[in-house]
């Protein structure tokens, strides 16, 4: 029996690839100075396999008065057809003391582009809190620091004693989100009994030490 005749005219194929969309990025906040991992995700990313330079990240930073700052991604990990690895890139900011600094994310396939709105914000670098009130002198503790906007390339240091002594500690783990920073105390024999704070630094924005220590 003739097919088209079956269907009356003729079968319409049509694509059984996923609607190009996105829905979410995680992690949703970072440092200033970007370089943190970052993952979206949605629909369609890759329809039919294709290439991965058909896709297009980048956030929009507004201005007051005037267009957007354009932030292009330009290192993409990985595309998938339902997510998108990528690294923030900077958002151009530093000593502003804007505590948060929303932006969009924008997505490109080809001629099509989907937006989330104000999905993203980049934090200024704070030190709220950490896990211990007081460290060994012989170092060696895992201590967690939680606060705003760490950066992957954050470093870390104790100042004894009125800021006599500086001694570095070693930074082990960034969360992507620049919540939290883990180090570990380093050795501070001979300086036992005498006060000590912790500050965090991160590059060409200020050094910020934890408050109340």
């Amino acid at each position: 029996r003739n097919l088209d005749g079956f269907f009356g005219g003729g079968v319409q194929v049509t694509s059984n690839a996923p609607a190009f969309s996105v829905r979410s990025i995680s992690p949703a906040r970072g440092s200033l100075l970007g370089d943190n991992e970052a993952v979206i995700t949605g629909s369609g990313f890759r329809p039919g396999g294709g290439s991965q330079t058909d896709l297009k990240v980048q956030f929009l930073r507004p201005v007051a008065g005037g267009d957007p700052v354009v932030l292009p991604v330009t290192e993409i990990l990985l595309a998938e057809s339902t997510q998108v690895r990528f690294k923030v890139p900077d958002s151009g900011l530093r000593r502003t003391g804007i505590l948060s600094t929303p932006v969009d994310v924008e997505v490109t396939l080809g001629s099509s582009r989907r937006t989330l709105a104000r999905a993203y914000a980049y934090e200024y670098p704070r030190v709220l809190s950490a896990n211990l009130a007081s460290v060994r002198s012989g170092g060696g503790e895992l201590l967690i620091l939680t606060g705003t906007g760490f950066a992957p390339s954050s470093t870390a240091a104790f100042l004894v004693d009125g800021a006599v002594t500086r001694v570095s500690a070693q930074v082990t783990k960034v969360e992507a989100d620049g919540t939290k920073h883990f180090l570990v105390t380093p050795d501070l024999r001979g300086s036992e009994g005498k006060k000590a704070t912790v500050e965090v630094t991160v590059p060409g924005v200020d050094t910020f030490p934890l408050p109340g220590k």
